[in-house]
């Protein structure tokens, strides 16, 4: 009888062992999963950002280029001898360009503004999902437990019921 019980116990640990090992198992190949997708994520922001910086070299460059130019044609210029004319072009000239480059740059900055927003709330909304999700799985694997809490002491009651029916 107490080789029975003893039995059964045994076996009733080993179920909730690999139960436990099981979930334990689920578990961590789920936060391997969520780890490759946020690797896999930084991986193309950083490519992303690496093109968008590489785009922003080469337009630094084009438009300083473009100063070089402008500024060696007003240098001849003012070589020729029409001076005051020159200044006052010059003047005007580096004004509109200020004014323009300005612009387009507050433009530029009110978009990636816009565009980091709405990542965030992206991101806000993916992790209240993943919080919602993880709690579910949390509430699921008490209702487990306490199925199997259940389970095993039906399996002692069962147990003492055929002991003393032996």
């Amino acid at each position: 009888v107490t080789k029975l019980e003893r039995e059964k116990v045994q076996e009733s640990k080993r179920i909730r062992e690999q139960e436990q090992h099981r979930h334990t198992v689920t578990l961590t190949e789920q936060r391997a999963r969520w780890h490759e997708e946020k690797l896999k994520e930084l991986a193309t922001l950083r490519e992303s950002l690496t093109r968008q910086h590489e785009q922003e070299l080469a337009r630094t460059a084009k438009i300083k280029e473009g100063e070089i130019q402008r500024l060696r044609t007003a240098l001849s210029a003012l070589r020729d001898g029409s001076g005051e004319k020159v200044r006052t072009a010059l003047t005007l000239e580096a004004r509109e360009e200020a004014r323009r480059f300005f612009d387009q740059e507050r433009v530029k900055l009110l978009q990636e503004i816009a565009e980091l927003k709405s990542s965030k709330r992206q991101t806000d909304e993916a992790l209240n999902t993943m919080i919602i999700a993880d709690k579910m799985k949390a509430g699921d694997l008490r209702t487990e437990h306490q199925a199997h809490q259940e389970q095993i002491s039906k399996i002692k009651w069962d147990c003492e019921r055929d002991i003393r029916r032996l």
